[in-house]
C-alpha cells in the first residue's frame, strides 16, 4: 500500500514538474536552492545561539571556557574582547540572522506562490480553451462538475498543495541530511577523543 502511494505520489510531482517549461523548473530549482541556504543561515544563527548561551553559562559561573568555545572565539577574533562585548556582538549576529532569515523566506514564499498561481490560471485557461474547441461528442461523458474540477481546483492542489510545500521540503530534507551527517562527525570525533584520552 505504502508502495502504491509512493509510486503515485512520485507520478504526480513528476507530472506537476512536466506542466512547466525548462525555464519554469530551473526558476523552481533556484528557489529550492535559495530556501536551502535560508536554512542553512537557520541553522548557522541556531548554531551561534548555542555557542552564546555555552559561553554565558561559563562567563556567569567563572568557568573555563570549553575548547570549541575558545577555538571559535579565536578563529574571528573575539577572544581578545571583554565577556560582554563576545556576549554582545554573538547576539547581534544571531538576531540578525534569524530576521533576516524570517524576512527574506516570507518575501520568497510570497514570490513562489504568485509564481505558481499565475503557472495554474495559464494552465487552466489552456485546459478551459481545450475544453471549449474540444468535440461535443466527446465531452458528453463528463459532467460539468468534472469540467470545473479539471479547470480550478485541480490546477490549484496541482501547484498550490504539491509543488510550493515540495521545494520547501526538498530544501529541508537535505538540511536534515546534512545536519545528521554533521552530528554523526562531531560525535565519532568526541568518541575517539574519548578513547585516546
Amino acid at each position: 500500500m505504502e508502495k502504491k502511494f509512493g509510486n503515485k505520489l512520485g507520478n504526480l510531482v513528476k507530472g506537476a514538474l512536466e506542466t512547466l517549461t525548462g525555464r519554469d523548473r530551473k526558476k523552481l530549482y533556484l528557489i529550492a536552492a535559495i530556501q536551502l541556504f535560508l536554512s542553512i543561515l537557520d541553522l548557522i544563527s541556531l548554531g551561534l545561539i548555542t555557542l552564546l548561551a555555552s559561553l554565558a553559562v561559563s562567563g556567569v559561573a567563572r568557568l573555563q571556557d570549553t575548547s570549541f568555545v575558545e577555538r571559535f572565539l579565536d578563529l574571528f577574533r573575539l577572544s581578545n574582547l571583554s565577556f560582554q562585548q563576545q556576549i554582545a556582538i554573538l547576539g547581534f549576529i544571531s538576531a540578525s540572522l534569524i530576521i533576516f532569515r524570517a524576512t527574506f523566506s516570507i518575501v520568497l514564499m510570497n514570490k513562489v506562490l504568485r509564481f505558481l498561481s499565475n503557472k495554474g490560471a495559464i494552465l487552466s485557461g489552456l485546459l478551459f480553451g481545450r475544453i471549449l474547441n474540444a468535440d461535443l461528442n466527446s465531452l458528453k461523458n463528463y459532467s460539468s462538475q468534472d469540467f470545473v474540477y479539471l479547470s480550478t481546483f485541480a490546477i490549484d492542489a496541482l501547484y498550490l498543495r504539491i509543488l510550493a510545500p515540495l521545494v520547501t521540503l526538498f530544501s529541508d530534507f537535505i538540511l536534515l541530511l546534512g545536519f545528521t551527517i554533521t552530528l554523526f562527525i562531531v560525535r565519532s570525533e568526541e568518541h575517539t577523543s574519548e578513547l585516546q584520552s
